[in-house]
């Protein structure tokens, strides 16, 4: 979870070890290297992550968050402020992006994840499609994507969910 403020900023990292803070700049110094970062994905230059100047500065600024991540699998994020400007799967840590560490989930705020979800009260008609096949080593197939696939259609109450998964899921499906 971040908090940002005019003077310093946090981040806040609850795992099963306990509740640790990690120390950040002040809200100004973050949106503008966020930008810069930002700029730099969007530029879609053909500098490696671990080489590009705005990289660097944000590589930098994460360091003490992501050893606070390290070994992580799932990370819910609950942003604030400038973090809402750039995926904050594609921060860099360890000199990679954060999706290819760990998968990320971002939670308007932390008070969610304690909430009991309740079905959708009307009839709901859903087109599901997920659990695809790995098709490029680069692009392996994601671990729990079936299970997510069955909680999401558990929440449609009429039954009338297509569910599209495996070889079938692919953009021809929908």
């Amino acid at each position: 979870s971040f908090w940002m403020s005019p003077a310093k900023s946090h981040a806040w990292v609850i795992t099963a070890r306990g509740l640790a803070r990690v120390d950040l700049p002040a809200e100004a110094e973050i949106r503008a290297r966020v930008q810069a970062f930002r700029d730099y994905l969007i530029a879609a230059s053909d500098t490696p992550l671990d080489e590009a100047p705005p990289a660097k500065a944000m590589a930098a600024m994460m360091q003490p968050l992501c050893a606070k991540l390290a070994g992580a699998t799932r990370i819910v994020a609950v942003l604030d402020g400038p973090f809402h400007d750039v995926g904050i799967d594609t921060l860099p840590c360890d000199g990679r992006p954060l999706i290819e560490s760990a998968s990320v989930e971002i939670a308007p705020a932390l008070w969610i994840l304690n909430q009991k979800h309740e079905p959708w009260p009307g009839p709901v008609n859903a087109l599901l499609v997920g659990d695809a096949q790995q098709v490029t080593p680069e692009f392996p197939a994601l671990p729990g994507a079936d299970a997510e696939l069955r909680s999401i259609a558990s929440f449609i109450n009429t039954g009338k969910a297509n569910i599209v998964r495996g070889a079938a899921a692919n953009p021809s499906a929908i």
